[in-house]
This record gives structure tokens, C-alpha cells and sequence, in this order.
């Protein structure tokens, strides 16, 4: 006989240990777990037409993933879209002076517009005379933030005056409701904004195409 057996009077909950000598012991218990058979369980897909409820989780859950794939694909180049910075054209490689000129288009239905923009800006060292904005797919759209490089010879100095229109050739899309500019130094890093929140338009709000932008306080942003 082994000096240690499980006793026949132990249960499922408390095991029984028999021995003929007095050491110290222990017992334990190891819960085998179930095989899977690598071979046959692709097999197991033949059958199942029979479990309805299986195959149409299944179904439903492919049908919603690739829903949300195709939705945050499209979320995500409308994103990067929107992060590019376009050259202005009439920019000129000889320029050694740079402006980041970001345009923020008003929400709401017809905000945006496929008119060409145009603008002028003034500082106390100069202006940049009549500028072109690159009209492309994607830009000036209601709600739309685009962003624009901008070069000249040399610094306009502090920023005071925006002047900025169109051209009012956009068709159904001709009117343009203009949130705010904000022009950035990327030599000395200062910011100024011109907050407009208008219609350049013939046919809404005051009937002009043309505005005349200042350069905005502290006063004016907190309350803007």
C-alpha cells in the first residue's frame, strides 16, 4: 500500500487523505481542459445554416464593423484633407518672409462658397497688395478651417488692416459667410486676428462682397 491514498470517503468539495505515517501533506486539484481539434473545427461551419441565431450574430456583427471602418476611413481623409497647407499662387520663390494665414469658414446651410477670394493686408511696414487665395475641392466649405501659406520680400510690420473679397462667380455657391482670419508671423511667432462673422454677399445680410477686417483686441476675441 502507498504511504499517502485519497481516502473513498472524500467528496468533490473535501478530500480525505489516508496514511500510515505522520508528515506533514497536502492535496490539490488540476481541472483538465477541453481539446480543440484543429482539424475539424473549420468543419463545424458546414452546419451553420442550422443555428440561425449563430449565423446571424455573426453576420451583424461583420455588417457593423465594416460600417464603422468605412465611416472612420472617410472621417480620417477628410481630416488629413484638412491639414494641409496650401501655397498660395502667387506666391514667388525669391520671398524670404512667411505668413500662415488661417481662414475660418461660418457654419450653417450655404456658409461656404466656390467663389475665388481675394485679399489685401496692411501693416505698419507695408501691404501685400492684391493676394489670391487657391480655391480647390474642399475649401471654403461651411464649418471649414483652411489653412494658407503666405509669402512677401519682406515683414509688413504690426498687422492692423484686412481687406477681403470675392469674385462672386460661384454660382449656387457664390456667397461665402466669413468667420475669422487669423495671420501668424512664423519669423516672430506673433498672431493677429480679424474676426468678421459676416456674409460677403449680394444676397444676404448688408448686400457687400467686400469687407474691411481690423485687427482684433483682446477685448474684441473675449467677447467675440
Amino acid at each position: 500500500m502507498s504511504s499517502r491514498q485519497v481516502h473513498p470517503t472524500s467528496t468533490v468539495t473535501e478530500t480525505v487523505c489516508a496514511c500510515n505515517h505522520m508528515t506533514a501533506f497536502g492535496a490539490g486539484f488540476v481541472t483538465t481542459p477541453n481539446t480543440i481539434d484543429l482539424t475539424t473545427v473549420f468543419d463545424k461551419f458546414a452546419d451553420i445554416g442550422n443555428n440561425a441565431g449563430v449565423l446571424a450574430t455573426v453576420l451583424t456583427t461583420l455588417a457593423l464593423y465594416f460600417v464603422v471602418v468605412m465611416f472612420l476611413r472617410k472621417f480620417d481623409k477628410a481630416g488629413t484633407t484638412k491639414l494641409i497647407v496650401h501655397s498660395l499662387p502667387d506666391n514667388r520663390f525669391t520671398d524670404t518672409y512667411y505668413y500662415k494665414m488661417t481662414v475660418y469658414t461660418s457654419h450653417g446651410r450655404g456658409s461656404g462658397t466656390k467663389s475665388d477670394v481675394a485679399f489685401s493686408l496692411f501693416g505698419d511696414k507695408g501691404s501685400t497688395g492684391v493676394r489670391v487665395f487657391k480655391q480647390g475641392p474642399g475649401t471654403f466649405q461651411a464649418g471649414g478651417v483652411d489653412i494658407f501659406l503666405m509669402t512677401v520680400d519682406s515683414s509688413l510690420g504690426d498687422l492692423h488692416r484686412l481687406q477681403i473679397w470675392h469674385d462672386n462667380k460661384g454660382g449656387d455657391d457664390r456667397a461665402w459667410k466669413l468667420d475669422k482670419v487669423i495671420v501668424r508671423d512664423l519669423q516672430s511667432g506673433d498672431t493677429t486676428s480679424f474676426l468678421c462673422n459676416q456674409w460677403l454677399s449680394l444676397d444676404h445680410g448688408d448686400g457687400c462682397i467686400n469687407r474691411i477686417l481690423p485687427a482684433s483686441t483682446e477685448q474684441d476675441l473675449s467677447s467675440f
